[in-house]
C-alpha cells in the first residue's frame, strides 16, 4: 500500500500542491487546459516496473490491478509459471528500467543485491520517471541516486536509509524532488496483528507436525538487516 500511496503522490504531485497551498503561493487553473502542470500525471496504464517479486512485490501487483497498468518485473527466481498467473512480463534489470514510468524496488537484502541500483542503473530511468525503494536501503547507491536526482528529471521517495535515523544534516534532506518518509512501510499496528496471526496459525502447524506456512530460514537472516 506504501508504494502505491508514494507512486500516485509522486505522480500527481500532492505533496509538492499540499506545500504550495499552506505557504499560499499554489496555482490556480484559470485557463482550461492552458493552466494544467504536464508534471502531474495519471497512474492508469502506465509501464509500472517491480524489482524483486516476493510477498510485497505480488501484492503490490494486484494493487495495481485496477489501474490497468502494464507491469515489469525483475525477479531472477521467479518461475515463467508464476509471471504468466500474474500477469506481468518477467525482464532482464536494464530493460525493466529503460521500460518503466514507475519503478518499485521490493528486493530482499542479499549478497547479489547490495548496491543493486547504481550510477549506471540510474542512467537507464526514462526522463520524469519515479523511483521508489520500499525494501531495503542497502539495495541503493545514494550518492548515485543523489547525482541523478540533481539533474532534475527524475522524482523518487525514500522509506529506507544506510543510517537511521536519518541525520539532521544530511544532504538527502535538501533534495527537492526526493520524497522522505521515516521507514514507515510496514510498521502499521495492521501489520503487527498480521505478523502475530502467522506466528500464531504456524505455531499450530508445527505442533501438528504441518509445514510452515511462514518459516524464517537461517539463509533469510542477512535479509533483514539494512
Amino acid at each position: 500500500e506504501m508504494a502505491l500511496t508514494l507512486a500516485l503522490g509522486l505522480l500527481r504531485r500532492t505533496s509538492d500542491l499540499h506545500a504550495a497551498m499552506r505557504a499560499g503561493r499554489e496555482a490556480w487553473v484559470a485557463d482550461f487546459p492552458g493552466d494544467i502542470d504536464p508534471r502531474e500525471r495519471e497512474l492508469s496504464g502506465r509501464p509500472v516496473g517491480i524489482i524483486g517479486f516476493g510477498r510485497i512485490g505480488r501484492r503490490l501487483r494486484e494493487l495495481l490491478a485496477p489501474f490497468g497498468c502494464r507491469v515489469l518485473v525483475h525477479d531472477p527466481y521467479l518461475p515463467a509459471a508464476v509471471a504468466q498467473a500474474a500477469q506481468v512480463e518477467s525482464v532482464p534489470l536494464h530493460d525493466l528500467l529503460r521500460s518503466a514510468d514507475v519503478v518499485v524496488l521490493c528486493a530482499a537484502n542479499t549478497g547479489g543485491t547490495a548496491k543493486l541500483i547504481g550510477a549506471a542503473e540510474f542512467a537507464l530511468l526514462r526522463r520524469d520517471a519515479v523511483f521508489i525503494n520500499v525494501a531495503r536501503a542497502a539495495l541503493v547507491d545514494h550518492q548515485a541516486l543523489a547525482a541523478r536526482l540533481a539533474q532534475g528529471d527524475l522524482v523518487a521517495a525514500l522509506d529506507v536509509f544506510d543510517q537511521e535515523p536519518l541525520t539532521a544534516d544530511s544532504p538527502l534532506r535538501g533534495l527537492p524532488n526526493l520524497h522522505l518518509t521515516p521507514h514507515r512501510a510496514g510498521g502499521l499496528l495492521a501489520s503487527v496483528d498480521r505478523g502475530l496471526g502467522w506466528l500464531a496459525d504456524d505455531l499450530g502447524r508445527s505442533l501438528a507436525g504441518q509445514p510452515l506456512q511462514h518459516a524464517l530460514t537461517p539463509a533469510m537472516l542477512p535479509g533483514l538487516d539494512g
